[in-house]
């Protein structure tokens, strides 16, 4: 990231993202439970490669600005619950609302979420970018794109929990 963004903290981490942040590649960060970290319209976050994202329990990432999630074949971004127990819908997922179109989540693994029938993946009037993500042990279909979205997909998207596929 350039001169403009800071690495986020752990108050940056609940409500709204004050300011453009990234989450650094080989740290990891938690979101409390039952939280909220909302990317509001016009501010950014970048999540480098091989960091990982810890959601409590009934936690959830809004998109309502741009999110750069890009990682690489041999260094993934990790989202997954924040518990020692792997435990299916322990978080819900990301929402984009209607975000900027310029959102990219590459190299992906998105663990344990689908709570409160939340998508993993869950977008609204957007043409999301994807590569090569991974949906694993959620209790919901990995994605859900309501009808005025348009998901640009490159490479597999692999999702291996309860319902599979994708909702629309």
């Amino acid at each position: 990231p350039d001169e403009d963004f800071t690495e986020a903290n752990q108050i940056d981490l609940e409500g709204e993202l004050r300011r453009d942040s990234f989450f650094q590649s080989g740290q990891e960060y938690a979101i409390s439970d039952n939280s909220t970290l909302t990317i509001p319209s016009g501010r950014t976050l970048i999540i480098e490669p091989g960091a990982r994202v810890r959601f409590g329990k009934n936690s959830k990432l809004v998109i309502e600005g741009k999110l750069l999630a890009c990682g690489q074949s041999n260094r993934r971004i990790l989202l997954t619950a924040d518990t020692d127990s792997g435990i299916p819908g322990y978080w819900e997922g990301i929402e984009f609302r209607g975000s900027d179109s310029e959102s990219i989540l590459g190299y992906v693994t998105i663990e344990f979420a689908g709570g409160n029938k939340h998508a993993p993946i869950w977008v609204e009037n957007l043409d999301i970018k994807l590569q090569e993500i991974r949906i694993n042990s959620s209790s919901w279909y990995g994605l859900s794109f309501n009808p005025d979205s348009s998901p640009q997909v490159r490479g597999e998207v692999e999702i291996e929990n309860g319902p599979s596929g994708w909702e629309i």
